[in-house]
């Protein structure tokens, strides 16, 4: 119903790569940016940076203003936008999508 399209795009840049250009723009000096990518699907967490990493959990976490965290995910550091949205695309591969009535591939 369009997700994939919204989030990753096509021939204009979707959600996920205008996010990560414009956080690394703005990033100081040698700052770098954490990041996971992960898919909750049928009530099961799977890790789209390493589909073969051991469970991953959300948990609770006292120190994190957010209180939730996701544990044992792969958390890749970088300023370089083209190398974390290649990882990206390569982890989105591993994405699980059912057929709606909307769309065949959502």
């Amino acid at each position: 119903s369009g997700k994939t399209f919204t989030m990753e795009g096509e021939s204009d840049l979707g959600l996920i790569p205008r996010a990560v250009h414009e956080l690394l723009a703005a990033l100081p000096g040698e700052a770098e940016i954490s990041a996971t990518y992960v898919q909750l699907y049928n009530d099961q967490l799977l890790d789209l940076f390493d589909p073969e990493a051991p469970s991953i959990q959300i948990v609770d976490d006292p120190a994190w203003a957010g209180g939730a965290v996701v544990s044992g995910a792969t958390m890749l550091q970088t300023r370089d936008a083209a190398s974390l949205l290649a990882r990206v695309r390569k982890g989105a591969t591993f994405r699980a999508s059912g057929k709606t009535n909307m769309n065949d591939a959502s």
